[in-house]
């Protein structure tokens, strides 16, 4: 995920790419899929509050913590988001506004968002290249075969 990154774009160190990566690997494919989609809706609402609360107010330490509170409270009941999407949206949103109060809020936003469709992708695709093992045939077998039995 970071060649990858570096590839892509020029930011000399795109450590949010693996750390997505490895965050995306879930136990089963399925998981792994809708715990990116929660994932990515968390980025895009938390990277557009950070944004818009640097353009309107500023960085100031009452304002991080506003952010965190209201990225909680409007991933749970506005945005409908899971476990994994809040918390990316609050992260998200406390790390763009912090890092982007140089005064390239915009660029530390992009480069958020495309390092985590970056890392995304490679886990999604390690995680399908190299699944576990799947044990549920075997087990229905073993069902149906007692139920033979039984009959």
């Amino acid at each position: 995920a970071w060649l990858i990154a570096s590839l892509i774009h020029d930011d000399p160190q795109p450590v949010l790419a693996p750390i997505t990566a490895v965050f995306t690997i879930q136990l089963t494919v399925a998981r792994s899929v809708s715990g990116s989609v929660q994932r990515l809706l968390g980025v895009g609402a938390g990277v557009a509050m950070a944004v818009a609360a640097n353009r309107l107010v500023g960085v100031h330490w009452w304002v991080i913590g506003l952010i965190v509170l209201v990225s909680l409270a409007a991933g749970l009941r506005v945005f409908n988001l899971g476990p994994a999407g809040v918390e990316q949206m609050t992260v998200s949103a406390m790390l763009v506004l912090i890092v982007g109060s140089g005064g390239n809020i915009v660029g530390v936003a992009g480069y958020h968002i495309l390092d985590t469709v970056i890392g995304t992708a490679v886990g999604l695709v390690a995680n399908a290249l190299i699944a576990p093992p799947n044990h549920l045939p075997r087990a229905q077998a073993a069902i149906h075969a007692l139920g033979d039995r039984l009959s």
